[in-house]
C-alpha cells in the first residue's frame, strides 16, 4: 500500500501513476489479488477522510494505470477476477477516496520472445 499511495512510506515520494507486472502470466492472479486489497484499503481510508470532513486526494488526477508487459494470457479476466474477489461488501463503486479512475493495459507481445 505504501509503494501506491505514499502513505506510510520512508521517503518522500508521491503516488504512483503506473503498477507494471513484468513477471509470468501464472504470477498475475495473485499480483493482481495484493493491488486489488491494496486500492480497496487505500480508497476505504480516502473516504474516512472526506467523511469526517477531510478534502478528497487531491484535484481530479489521470487515471491509475495497471498493466502487464505480456498480457495476451487474459490479463483483463485476471483483473476482474481480482478485484471480484478482493471487493468489501458494501463497496460503492466507485474509487471516490483513492480519487482517481483506475485503467488496464496490456502490451500484446515482444519482438524478442
Amino acid at each position: 500500500e505504501a509503494a501506491i499511495s505514499r502513505e506510510g512510506a520512508p521517503d518522500d515520494g508521491a503516488d504512483a501513476d503506473v503498477l507494471l507486472l513484468a513477471c509470468p502470466v501464472f504470477a498475475h492472479l495473485e499480483i493482481l489479488r495484493k493491488i486489488a486489497a491494496a486500492l480497496y484499503a487505500i480508497d476505504a481510508r480516502g473516504k474516512a477522510r472526506v467523511a469526517a470532513g477531510g478534502a478528497v486526494r487531491g484535484p481530479r488526477r489521470p487515471p491509475l494505470l495497471i498493466g502487464s508487459l505480456y498480457a495476451a494470457g487474459g490479463f483483463d479476466w485476471m483483473s476482474r477476477i481480482a478485484f471480484a474477489l478482493e471487493r468489501p461488501a458494501g463497496f460503492s463503486g466507485s474509487w471516490e477516496g483513492l480519487g482517481r479512475r483506475l485503467c488496464l493495459f496490456g502490451l500484446r507481445s515482444f519482438p524478442y520472445l
